[in-house]
Order: structure tokens, then sequence, then C-alpha cells
């Protein structure tokens, strides 16, 4: 666009607005963050991923001790709870089915 202002902006009645440094400094500026934003985003891609290998390493780790103090303490136990582990509720039905 700046190419063709500056080929045709001494036409008669052509708008004075179209200013061909402007265009050319607001591609420079776009071009400039463009390039900031990309390096951002690869540092960001790269982050997230490392965030994902140690949140599954973690979640791994925490899994493996829950079962641990399951097994020592008990599927159901209350001490669970001050590890920071609910134990399950139990489900099902409790007593002889009552009849309707």
């Amino acid at each position: 666009m700046a190419d063709g202002i500056k080929k045709h902006a001494a036409e008669e009645k052509f708008p004075a607005s179209l200013v061909e440094k402007e265009v050319r400094d607001a591609r420079t500026d776009l071009e400039e963050t463009r390039g900031v934003y990309e390096k951002l985003q690869a540092e960001a891609d790269q982050a997230y991923k490392t965030y994902i290998k140690l949140l599954a390493k973690d979640d791994a780790l925490v899994a493996a001790a829950q079962r641990m103090l399951q097994g020592f303490y008990g599927l159901r136990s209350v001490l669970l709870k001050d590890f920071g582990f609910t134990p399950p509720k139990p489900g099902g039905r409790k007593g002889p089915r009552k009849k309707e």
C-alpha cells in the first residue's frame, strides 16, 4: 500500500490522509510486535510442556502414596483425612431390601 501511495500521491484529489510514512511505520511496528509475540508464545509453550511433565510426575507420586496409605491404614480409614485424602464413601444399600 505504501508503494501505491508513493506512486500516486501527486495525483489530483488524492486523499491527503493517506501518508506513506504512516503506513510504513505501522507495518514496521506490527512486524516488531509480532516478533516479540512469537518469541513469548514459544517460551509459554515450553513452560506449559514443562508444567505438564511435572504435573504427571507429581500425580503419579501422590497416587502411589495414597495407595500405600490406604493399604497401611485401610481403604475406608478416617485417618486418611490427616493426609489430605477423602476415604471413599460406602456405596449400595444397607440392610435387607424393603418390600413395597
